[in-house]
């Protein structure tokens, strides 16, 4: 079940979240959640730890973070929104790579190969990662990730 290596992740990051006071949302996806698919729990939730730790390391106090997962046809989707300071445009076709720190990461904690890994696991397990802005009420406010994965047959 996927929701269990989604829940695996939060409860990984869950007091790094706490001490800035940020919340985790997961949507209701009761017919979603429950859709099994093939992959490896411990390194998927891994991908998903790089994926959260990044949320909450870049997010101010008191924000949110929310985690959708939706089935389109043969595939899952699961979406990482954040409210922090977000990505710039031109770099965005670097995040993934591995030992890169944008230019806004200065002032965080980090070696820059934790996306990096997360987008070898997905790739690992046929899926993909890519990342956009998170527009709220019309305004870029964070960042987007999403992570599709294959549904097995």
């Amino acid at each position: 079940n996927l929701f269990d290596a989604i829940l695996e992740a939060v409860n990984g990051i869950w007091l790094k979240a706490e001490a800035k006071n940020i919340i985790i949302e997961v949507n209701d996806c009761s017919v979603d959640c429950s859709q099994t698919i093939m992959y490896d729990r411990k390194w998927l939730s891994e991908a998903f730890v790089n994926i959260l730790d990044n949320a909450v390391k870049y997010s101010g106090e008191n924000t949110e973070i929310s985690i959708h997962i939706a089935k389109l046809n043969q595939m899952m989707r699961i979406e990482f929104k954040d409210q922090g300071m977000g990505i710039p445009d031109e770099e965005k076709h670097n995040v993934f790579k591995r030992f890169y720190r944008g230019t806004a990461s200065s002032s965080a904690c980090g070696s820059g190969v934790g996306l990096y890994l997360a987008r070898r696991i997905i790739s690992e397990h046929q899926g993909t990662i890519m990342v956009k802005d998170n527009v709220i009420d019309g305004t870029k406010k964070g960042s987007l990730f999403v992570v599709h994965l294959p549904i097995n047959q």
